[in-house]
This record gives structure tokens, C-alpha cells and sequence, in this order.
């Protein structure tokens, strides 16, 4: 089983996509509209092969996201991944700094556009995922940056 949270737009073929909004016109056997901050609605531990996480996790409220990371890794078989892309409030405050943004565009960046479902509840940097993830039993495979967010993998 491999799936896809927070999906949004991003329907994925061969994952089971998760998201909090309504599915539309998608077929249910794609995606199924649920919470991510625990997935035991969805499924047993150590039964997923692969979870993604684009750009979710900044959306669970601060004080869930440890917990919700940990209820993700055990949801994983041994050898499973868990692939994460995320703002790094660290990078994105050090670009604003520098005059990499201006304020409009450093606020949706750690806030979202507030319009709609567009509404963040968390920051976190690198060195808090990395060190979250190895606490919840993952080991960091991956890490790279792609602009002002990390990019992570970490396996069971």
C-alpha cells in the first residue's frame, strides 16, 4: 500500500490519496477524504509500503505534528519510506532577511494565502524534521533542499 497525504490536486495512480477535501469526481478506489493527523482510520501498523507527504505537514496544528509523524512511521513496514516535502521556516526567514521576499510573499510562505483551505498551522526547520523523524524511528536516507523547503526521506 503506498499513499499520498494532503494530496490535494495531486492524485497519484497506485497510491491511495488522502485529503480532507471532498474527492469530486475521483473514483474511491484513488482517494479516500479523511484526516492525516492519524491514519488508524485508514489502516493497521507495519501494513504501508510507502507514504507521501508534499507539503501537509505544515497544515496539522503545531502541537500534532510529532504525534501525527509517529502514528505515519508505525503505519509503515520495516523498509518502508517516508517521503516529506516542507517549508524550512529557518531558510524561508533567512531569504526574507536577506531581501529575497518581500513581506506579502514571506507571510504566505509560513501562513499560507489565508483564502480558502490555504491556511497553515505549523512551522518547523530542518534540524526539528530530521531530529523528530529519528525520534519516532525513522532513519534519514534523503535530504536535500529544493528552494527554501527540505526535502526528506526516511525509512523504518
Amino acid at each position: 500500500m503506498k499513499l499520498n497525504l494532503g494530496c490535494g490536486n495531486d492524485v497519484r495512480p497506485g497510491y491511495v490519496n488522502i485529503d480532507r477535501l471532498p474527492p469530486g469526481q475521483i473514483p474511491p478506489d484513488l482517494y479516500k477524504q479523511g484526516d492525516i493527523q492519524t491514519l488508524d482510520w485508514l489502516t493497521e501498523d507495519d501494513k504501508v509500503d510507502e507514504i507521501v507527504a508534499i507539503d501537509c505537514i505544515e497544515y496539522l496544528p503545531m502541537n500534532a505534528v510529532k504525534q501525527a509523524l509517529a502514528n505515519w512511521a508505525q503505519k509503515l513496514v520495516a523498509g518502508g519510506t517516508l517521503k516529506i516535502l516542507m517549508p524550512d521556516c529557518h531558510a524561508i526567514a533567512q531569504s526574507f532577511a536577506q531581501g529575497q521576499f518581500d513581506l506579502k510573499e514571506f507571510a504566505q510562505m509560513l501562513l499560507g494565502t489565508q483564502e480558502g483551505n490555504d491556511n497553515r498551522l505549523s512551522v518547523m526547520d530542518t534540524a526539528t524534521l530530521l531530529s523528530t523523524l529519528q525520534e519516532v524511528g525513522l532513519s534519514i536516507s534523503l535530504k536535500r533542499y529544493e528552494g527554501v523547503a527540505i526535502y526528506v526521506e526516511a525509512v523504518k
